[in-house]
């Protein structure tokens, strides 16, 4: 198994938007990928903002590139996405 992570922060009163857009757009996406097996998204809240690290788990490094492609260390961040962060991981 392949385990990628990822790292975000987001100012607490997008918190709720940016929960909300990984359920419409990222996990139905990711839920479509042959070798996807699932994420989990932990959160730690400090004075003003939400930080988040996510990890993606796939069958194979294989199942990565097939999605990803040649690089697979470029993060996956679509544009909704985008719009309710402070600050992202590019990797």
């Amino acid at each position: 198994m392949i385990i990628r992570t990822w790292r975000a922060k987001s100012s607490k009163n997008q918190e709720n938007e940016y929960l909300a857009t990984v359920r419409r757009v990222v996990l139905p996406r990711f839920e479509q990928i042959p070798g996807y097996l699932g994420s989990l998204f932990l959160r730690r809240l400090t004075q003003d903002k939400s930080d988040y690290l996510v990890l993606t788990c796939w069958e194979s490094i294989e199942h990565v590139k097939n999605f990803f492609g040649p690089d697979i260390g470029v993060a996956y961040v679509p544009p909704p996405i985008q719009e309710t962060l402070d600050e992202f991981d590019q990797t």
